[in-house]
Order: structure tokens, then sequence, then C-alpha cells
């Protein structure tokens, strides 16, 4: 009887477990859960996406359905979302997106490529419109509408580490007013020293990137009236001067 390996995550991490186990066991049965309703996608792209230096969301997606389950025979389930895992019965549950019934999926060999959430800061105004965290192709494309309905024109990015970073160069390359706060003395703490940090920060202010270092988020606000824009409060330091 062929090896039942289900796989819960169609990242890259997923997807590359899916491609080694058929590579290794041509026979085996191989189901690859996303609870995307797109298969793996290059993550780290979205802010490019966003800036139009990929010309399109599209752009990233790695390999269409059809390399799936015709080239490699990978039983391809989009938009399916793990809901349950029965170890003694050696089953997973999951339920599509468009539907509720649920299908149990039986395996010899589980793994887990779940991935990770974006960080959200629990502050008052945190659950408001405009508040948008970036991690899917879904999360650009809510921003881009809602940046475009609202004919936004001044952004704030709490957090400079990579995808802050990154970020805040896509908006301006859109035409926007960037307003970057970071808790920590300098931008990219995880993969700079400061010093290295800091010669890339000055150039991004010559583009026009506000910054507030050693800040934090205090409230998100939605005032009312007919403007009806979104505002952020940070407290600490105007930069790091």
């Amino acid at each position: 009887m062929p090896k039942r390996i289900v796989i819960i995550g169609c990242g890259v991490s997923g997807t590359t477990a899916a491609f080694h186990a058929r590579k290794t066991d041509r026979a085996a049965q191989i189901t690859l859960l996303g609870d995307e309703e797109l298969p793996e996608y290059s993550r780290c792209g979205l802010p490019y996406a966003f800036s139009h230096v990929v010309p399109s969301l599209e752009a990233l997606i790695g390999h269409d359905e059809a390399f799936y389950e015709q080239m490699n025979r990978i039983d391809l389930r989009l938009g399916w979302k793990a809901t349950r895992i029965n170890k003694e019965g050696q089953n997973v549950e999951a339920v599509p997106a468009k539907g509720n019934q649920t299908k149990t999926f039986e395996y010899d060999a589980l793994i887990l490529t779940t991935g990770a959430q974006p960080s959200t800061i629990p502050v008052p105004g945190s659950e408001l419109k405009g508040v948008f965290t970036i991690r899917t192709m879904n999360d650009i494309e809510r921003l881009t509408n809602h940046l475009a309905e609202n004919s936004a024109k001044r952004v704030a990015i709490i957090g400079a580490g990579l995808t802050g970073s990154e970020m805040a160069e896509a908006l301006l390359e859109r035409g926007m007013a960037v307003l970057e706060a970071e808790i920590v003395p300098e931008i990219l703490p995880a993969i700079l020293d400061p010093d290295m940090a800091s010669i890339i920060r000055t150039q991004a202010e010559r583009h026009g990137v506000e910054y507030h270092l050693q800040s934090s988020l205090e409230e998100t606000e939605h005032p009312v009236g007919p403007e009806r824009r979104s505002s952020s409060r940070t407290i600490g330091r105007n930069k790091d001067r």
C-alpha cells in the first residue's frame, strides 16, 4: 500500500517538503493542504509587487496548480483549513473555504509547515479600519484598495524591521508620505549592527521617511468627521540623535 503523506501548510516549506517527498517516494500519496486560495508564492516579494517593481502579484507564484497535480501527482487542496489532528487515528480533519463540509485525510506521515502569523499590538484602535498587517497577497490587495478608495497620502508603519523597511520604500515609490516607528534605538535591529543600520536610515530619511525611534505605539484613532482619517500616537523620541 502506498505511503500516505499529509502536509499542512502550502508555503515554501510545505511545497518543498511535498516535492522532496515525491522525489524520494514515487508511489506515495501526497496531500498538500493550504488555507489560502493560491499555491506557494514569494512572500518577501510582496512589497515589490505593491510598488510595481515586480509587475504583478501573480508574478510571485512559483508554480501553477498543474505543476503540482500533473507533473508531481500531488493532491493540492487550496483554500482548505486543517481544524483537527487525530494522532491516535492518524488523520487530519479539514474544511474548505467555500463550504463547511469536513473531510478527513488519513496519513502515515504528517508534516506541519504552518508558517507564522503577523504580530499585532494590543492597543486601543488596533482593530479599526485602515490598520493592516502584511503577510499575504490578500493583505496587499486590501491595503492597495484602501489607499485608493480613501485617497490616502500618509502612512504610518509600526516596526522598522525588514518588512517594515521594505514597505516604507514601496510606499515612497507610490508617492506616499511615510512615518516609521520602532521601539529600539535603530532600524533593522535583527539583521544589522547600529552603525550599518544608521547609514541606511540616513538614506531613507533623505528620501522622505520620518523615523520615530525608541517609540512605542500607544493608540490608533479614527476621528469622526468628513475627513475620517486614521491616526496613530506613539510615545518616544523623534529619530535618535
